[in-house]
């Protein structure tokens, strides 16, 4: 007689995934505000994307401000809120992922039949 066994797993990673594309979605903004020529401001797809992500840089933007290096007849502006506030969605996410594995039943479920 034969012992057939079939795992059932449970859907372990379905968490994770959704944390990491929301988290994808969010530091795709966040770069985009980040590369953005601050002349294009006024164009109105380069704006909308400024609104969206002015309202994930606003916990950071009063603690960090902006950095102006001049050099000869150049002059950049480092947006250091919106990196800090991508450094810290990151670990935010990675937090929540460490904590959602740990919590987890990592047990499979043997059937034998």
């Amino acid at each position: 007689m034969t012992t057939r066994v079939y795992d059932v797993k449970k859907q372990k990673n379905t968490l994770n995934r959704i944390i990491v594309l929301i988290l994808i979605i969010v530091e795709i903004l966040l770069v985009s505000r980040l590369v953005n020529n601050p002349s294009l401001i006024d164009q109105g797809f380069v704006s909308t994307l400024s609104m969206i992500s002015k309202v994930l840089i606003i916990p950071f933007e009063s603690m960090f401000s902006s950095w102006i290096a001049s050099a000869m007849s150049t002059q950049s502006v480092v947006d250091v809120a919106t990196v800090i506030s991508m450094a810290m969605y990151a670990l935010i996410a990675s937090v929540i992922i460490v904590f959602s594995n740990i919590l987890k039943d990592n047990e499979d479920r043997v059937i034998r039949l």
